[in-house]
């Protein structure tokens, strides 16, 4: 069998069933590959990441949580908002974000 990876930088599991995982020391890059159908889950510190065999992710915050570095706060369905034109409420939202 050929060594799925030749770099003496990059450590690599290849497991039978196509998921790898690899950490490449020099590039300071982890790569995971799960098979279709597989499921992945992190859990630390009292938070949990989890992407399901559909690929929906679910993540559960002990915490603060920060999209794309931080920014603005993100309105919620229900949450006053004031414009030039008024104030209103927002009436609905993305069905593709939920919170639980």
């Amino acid at each position: 069998d050929r060594p799925p990876v030749s770099s003496a930088d990059k450590f690599n599991w290849t497991f039978k069933d196509g998921a790898s995982f690899e950490y490449d020391r020099g590039g300071h890059a982890l790569q995971m590959n799960i098979p279709s159908g597989g499921t992945f889950t992190v859990t630390a510190n009292g938070a949990s990441l989890e992407i399901d065999a559909s690929g929906n992710v679910v993540i559960v915050a002990a915490g603060q949580i920060e999209l794309a570095g931080g920014g603005p706060p993100v309105a919620r369905v229900g949450d006053t908002t004031i414009c030039p034109a008024g104030s209103g409420q927002i009436v609905s939202g993305s069905m593709k974000v939920s919170a639980g």
